[in-house]
């Protein structure tokens, strides 16, 4: 026998369904804005070319317009692997990956990440794009004599000397990118230039308002 139901409980029912329809819109909403407004930039180039500078100081204006950044800066991510990880190729795509997908997991939470790794070949940095949507690669781009005169670390010079081996730039060629979404000049630019030219493009396509 079907149970008859009257014409208040059909209104409840279709009260109920278009809810639970608007509860879903909202989320999905909520996934695609939060996609868009977090995403990651990705600082690349030869060691010393100013890629850590930039993100530090591009972070400060981020932190000033009240939007949630971590800074995944390489130099500071391999010493918490210890001894696990060195310096040679594949442990650097090591670092790197941990890295890209850290930075998917944060943008997935609301946060933008700023990455800093020099990633010497194409075919990571491509892998880069796959692992995290919103992909910004930014390219410090500096030749190497200005990169090595201005290497705050000493590394060229450890390097020359044989301290480290397979060092991007000497012993290892880097590749620079083909079309990145930014390219700053850091050998003629000054830092507040270089700045001023990501802020730019973050607002002219929408991340920023």
């Amino acid at each position: 026998m079907v149970q008859r139901t009257g014409a208040g409980q059909y209104r409840q029912k279709a009260e109920k369904n278009t809810d639970r329809k608007i509860k879903k819109f909202d989320v999905q909403l909520t996934i695609i804005f939060v996609y868009k407004m977090t995403y990651t930039l990705w600082f690349t180039g030869l060691p010393a070319s100013g890629k850590s500078t930039l993100a530090l100081r591009l972070s400060a204006f981020l932190r000033e317009h009240g939007k949630k950044m971590e800074v995944l800066d390489s130099d500071i991510v391999r010493p918490d692997f210890g001894e696990l990880i060195g310096v040679d190729a594949h442990d650097r795509e090591i670092i790197t990956q941990c890295i890209a997908f850290t930075s998917s997991t944060l943008n997935k939470h609301g946060i933008i990440s700023l990455a800093v790794a020099v990633v010497p070949k194409t075919r990571v940095r491509e892998k880069n794009r796959r692992i995290i949507r919103n992909y910004v690669e930014i390219y410090c781009k500096c030749s190497l004599e200005a990169a090595e005169r201005n290497d705050p670390k000493g590394l060229y010079k450890m390097a020359r000397a044989g301290k480290i081996k397979n060092f991007t730039g000497l012993d290892e060629e880097y590749e620079a990118p083909a079309s990145p979404e930014i390219t700053l000049d850091t050998e003629n630019e000054t830092v507040d230039e270089s700045t001023n030219k990501i802020i730019h493009y973050l607002k002219n396509n929408k991340y920023i308002c």
